[in-house]
């Protein structure tokens, strides 16, 4: 559905695209003569973040990572093509949102209302406000993972290994995302750089390093916290493990306690001649063999730390 068709001047506007129809992919071909590859790339759930210029039609297309509200994975990506100074920006329910950074003021930078802005001016602020979106989410994640520590800690259970899975899962999809982002945004200076495409004056240069550093920061953030939550997932692997060997270590001892009365008891139920067996102390005497044999063991596992 088309939410929006912003003029921002005399000759350029920007349209805000949420869940593309049919509908809409043919009246884009129509009125803007936007390809079907480029709608093709703007509708796929499971594009890569990355940069491309379209020689043919002299456009860009920009796949770009955004957090996700409300859904399965924490990013989802978005589209942004710019052709003829008209500026295509594809969202899905989960980040319609982002449309408010192309349709308001913007926040992050000096409070210049949009129809000042030049075309890439506007896509800049608004890839700065995604990018800086993921410090949030990191954070809520960083959040979650010492809320899920400190449980481990007092009472570790089956339900912190289905946290931690999850847990984990998300930090993989937020740092591909965050350095699938970082590596679009690099290829996208490097490109117009080696083309020589696009004039940029030194504000819109300005505002595409902010971009670029901000995505390298939200990089390292998503690298760090994921690299503790896998340093987490294996301690608690790891007390899984010694737990299992105190429970088989307990058992072990448990079973040679037990055996030891059913070998002795076991001989002198045999129907032959064996010491002791006709005084009427014998039973004493049998008690104290299995005390000795069983004090015995227990000395010689304790001698070789055995628990």
């Amino acid at each position: 559905m088309i939410s929006k068709e912003l003029v921002q001047s005399r000759d350029s506007r920007t349209i805000l695209i949420n869940n593309m129809s049919k509908e809409d992919q043919e009246y884009l071909r129509e009125k803007y003569q936007l390809t079907t590859e480029m709608l093709i790339y703007a509708k796929d759930l499971r594009e890569r973040a990355r940069v491309e210029y379209d020689q043919p039609t002299q456009s860009w297309i920009m796949i770009y990572n955004a957090v996700a509200e409300n859904f399965s994975r924490p990013v989802s990506p978005i589209a942004i093509v710019i052709r003829d100074k008209n500026v295509f920006v594809f969202t899905r329910t989960e980040t319609q949102y982002i449309q408010n950074y192309f349709s308001k003021i913007d926040n992050t930078k000096l409070h210049i209302p949009l129809t000042h802005q030049t075309i890439w001016e506007m896509v800049f602020n608004a890839l700065y406000q995604i990018t800086t979106d993921f410090f949030d989410q990191i954070e809520e994640l960083n959040a979650q993972r010492q809320e899920l520590e400190t449980e481990i800690r007092n009472s570790p259970n089956n339900d912190h290994i289905f946290e931690l899975a999850d847990l984990t899962k998300a930090m993989v999809y937020m740092l591909t995302s965050a350095n699938s982002n970082t590596m679009a945004i690099e290829s996208f200076k490097l490109y117009n750089r080696r083309l020589g495409i696009l004039d940029l004056s030194q504000l819109e240069y300005e505002r595409l390093d902010d971009v670029l550093i901000e995505a390298r920061q939200a990089q390292q953030m998503a690298q760090l916290t994921s690299d503790i939550t896998n340093k987490v997932a294996d301690t608690y692997n790891n007390l899984i493990g010694n737990t299992t060997n105190n429970v088989m270590r307990f058992l072990t001892i448990y079973s040679i306690v037990l055996t030891i009365p059913t070998i002795v008891t076991g001989f002198y139920g045999m129907n032959v001649d064996l010491p002791l067996a006709d005084s009427p102390f014998s039973w004493l005497f049998v008690v104290v063999i299995m005390v000795g044999i069983i004090w015995f063991m227990w000395w010689q596992m304790k001698r070789h730390h055995f628990f």
